[in-house]
């Protein structure tokens, strides 16, 4: 399967389907910053995932994702498939995210990190309310036949 990469630079023209895929970036990082003061493991990767999974049930109601299903509109994956054990043991939490912007099940990839918990690095008292899911608006463009 190829694979493309890219940054979109602040002053980069954007299409209507990057921008699609830079608000949900945006979106989902916030939805999900109450994580920063959980522990890092199965019971939160799974409360990641199912509100991950329910934004974009409505992103897709909405007519920004394409497919007739929701598994043909996105996919969710927080897990050992995303985390090293060394992510886990320093309390880095990463979501992977595929969204089929311009056709079913043609996905394109955004990753989202935070550190939760605490074993975070450099971690100072009260910090843990400041902090805020990271990862830039990467995006990877994948079909369903070579996922």
């Amino acid at each position: 399967m190829a694979a493309c990469t890219t940054v979109f630079p602040i002053d980069h023209p954007q299409s209507p389907e990057e921008s699609v895929v830079e608000q949900i970036h945006r979106q989902l990082r916030r939805e999900l910053a109450w994580t920063a003061l959980e522990p890092n493991g199965e019971p939160l990767w799974a409360l990641v995932r199912l509100e991950a999974e329910e934004f974009l049930i409505g992103r897709w109601r909405a007519g920004q994702l394409v497919g007739v299903t929701p598994d043909e509109a996105f996919r969710v994956a927080c897990d050992r498939s995303t985390m090293t054990q060394e992510d886990v043991d320093s309390g880095r939490l990463v979501l992977r995210v595929g969204l089929a912007v311009v056709a079913p099940a043609e996905f394109v990839e955004i990753e989202i990190e935070q550190f939760v918990g605490s074993r975070r690095p450099g971690r100072l008292p009260g910090a843990e309310r400041s902090r805020q899911w990271s990862g830039s608006p990467r995006v990877t463009v994948s079909s369903a036949e070579g996922a």
